[in-house]
């Protein structure tokens, strides 16, 4: 599939804060495991040290959704952790029972190690995981999807957040970013599948710097169920929360 000309123009110009230090895969961890399982795995965080690893009920109920299913990581960031409280993203699929992990981002910088040019689709075993890596912006590469793209599968999209000079401006946030925000909820609306998953980490990251006064239904938790989506679980510190097509 290609791009709708109308995405265009809103993906060239959109921009998001680029997080320097902390990545929400702590969060997500938290979230599906029990920290003292956790702490751990932290002492050896290697593939055949996952059983260590005991679920949370948020983290069995997307082990239920998910089993042998797609992990589509988007943006996915740096692969390795950057903190003694981070994590790598794959292993943690692995520990839920996904078969395959699709890694995309936008910036070149972070991808270097794990494509040879910017150009190819990079394909690797990770222990029981195929992981297929993608230079893409989020909304561009969901858009050219199809609506048969294998399930079950989920949509992780974590630290996504609006630039805030870039959004200080009404004008930019009617004109760029919500338009934008309103194509990436009907992507995933069309190329979900009932039991399909979207993971926000967080949703209230999603929508930062947006006037939610002027824009009322922006907020992923009226624009995804008014989708055909329902907000089935969310984390202890509300930082995850996971979504099922209906």
């Amino acid at each position: 599939m290609t791009i709708p000309e109308a995405y265009i123009p809103l993906i060239e110009k959109m921009k998001f804060y680029i997080e320097p230090e902390i990545s929400c895969s702590r969060f997500f961890a938290t979230a599906c495991f029990t920290e003292e399982s956790l702490n751990a795995y932290r002492k050896n965080p290697t593939m055949s040290s996952l059983e260590l690893l005991q679920k949370t009920e948020l983290g069995q109920y997307v082990s239920d959704h998910l089993q042998d299913g797609l992990f589509i990581d988007v943006p996915c960031g740096f692969d390795q952790p950057r903190d003694a409280e981070d994590f790598a993203m794959i292993p943690l699929a692995a520990a839920l029972g996904i078969s395959r992990y699709w890694e995309i981002d936008k910036t070149a910088d972070v991808l270097t190690h794990r494509m040879p040019s910017v150009d190819e689709m990079t394909i690797r075993q990770e222990g029981s995981i195929s992981v297929t890596t993608m230079q893409n912006d989020l909304l561009a590469f969901i858009a050219t999807l199809s609506d048969t793209t294998p399930s079950p599968k989920a949509f992780y999209i974590s630290a996504l957040q609006p630039d805030a000079d870039f959004c200080s401006d009404l004008s930019i946030q009617r004109d760029v970013a919500v338009p934008y925000l309103t194509a990436l909820y009907d992507e995933l609306a069309r190329v979900c599948v009932a039991g399909d998953l979207v993971i926000l980490n967080s949703s209230a990251m999603l929508v930062a710097g947006i006037d939610e006064e002027t824009f009322p239904m922006i907020h992923p938790a009226l624009a995804l169920p008014a989708r055909g989506f329902s907000l089935m679980r969310r984390c202890a510190l509300d930082k995850v929360h996971v979504f099922k097509k209906d």
